[in-house]
């Protein structure tokens, strides 16, 4: 099946998708937010802190779990985890909840890029990898230009919150499509993804 390893990658692509959509959706709630006894306007400088900081504390573990135990467990585990962050963003009624909400969808922006070259590397001759960088690096910045207009055009009909709780139910139901089609690799690839079957392990290479 020559057009599988393209699945996969499309695949991963589409996951790169999806988070830039969420992250936009959550720009265009400079409104107040309504509760019975409380009224706050969301601060958009300081939104995002909580979703900068899962993703610099939690970049590197990814990459190692990915590395031990595979991009299709790690990513799907990631992908739930995003939309179920998206779905509690949608019922947020106060700046904690918004600011945990952040945090948990600020997961998926640390395997995204990662588990599609890591899925690459797997699935593609070596030969290839350059391009796949190039193309994957490509499509971020697309859904990166893309998916801001998309978002905005989308509130203007649903609102934020029935756009995020339909992210995450989205999400939800993708995570099981990707962990039903995405496999580690081919068989008889010439490399493991598993760093414990390698003749080296992490902590001898890196002295």
């Amino acid at each position: 099946r020559p057009y599988y390893p393209w699945v996969i990658w499309i695949l991963c692509i589409l996951f790169i998708f999806y988070n830039y959509i969420i992250q936009f959706a959550a720009l265009f709630i400079n409104i107040p937010l309504h509760t019975k006894t409380v009224a706050n306007v969301v601060n958009i400088a300081h939104l995002f802190d909580p979703y900068a900081l899962t993703a610099f504390l939690l970049q590197i573990p990814v990459a190692l779990l990915i590395d031990k135990y595979g991009p299709r467990k790690t990513t799907s585990l990631a992908i739930v985890i995003t939309g179920l962050g998206a779905i509690l963003f949608g019922f947020s009624t106060s700046m904690v909840e918004i600011g945990i909400a952040v945090a948990i969808f600020g997961v998926g922006s640390t395997v995204t890029i990662v588990n599609a070259l890591k899925l690459a590397s797997n699935w593609f001759l070596p030969s290839r990898f350059a391009v796949l960088v190039g193309l994957t690096m490509t499509a971020a910045a697309l859904g990166a230009a893309v998916g801001q207009p998309l978002a905005h055009t989308i509130i203007q009909t649903l609102g934020w919150r029935q756009l995020m709780v339909n992210l995450g139910i989205i999400g939800i139901v993708y995570a099981l499509l990707f962990f039903s089609i995405v496999r580690e690799n081919a068989l008889g690839a010439r490399y493991s993804v598993y760093p414990s079957k390698l003749l080296i392990p992490y902590r001898v290479a890196l002295k």
